[in-house]
């Protein structure tokens, strides 16, 4: 069980990296799309906002289902 719960925890680890370059990278990109005089609709920035929105919704996924997998399975030690 805890080779499992450290497995996920580096999975974890990586996402949040991904996810903190993604939010990093984006509103950086936008500057730069902006100061370059390339003119961006409401679709490019929605289009921004998904991929965003994408990663921070499996994040929060993946640990919710894991957390009620451990409820279940009686882990509260790990909760």
């Amino acid at each position: 069980m805890w080779s499992r719960f450290k497995a996920l925890r580096n999975f974890n680890k990586s996402l949040l990296l991904i996810l903190l370059f993604i939010s990093i990278v984006l509103p950086l990109e936008i500057f730069n799309k902006i100061s370059s005089g390339v003119e961006m609709s409401g679709e490019d920035y929605l289009k921004y906002a998904l991929i965003w929105a994408s990663f921070v919704f499996g994040f929060v996924f993946i640990n919710f289902v894991d957390f009620i997998v451990r409820a279940m399975n009686g882990d509260s030690a790990e909760l």
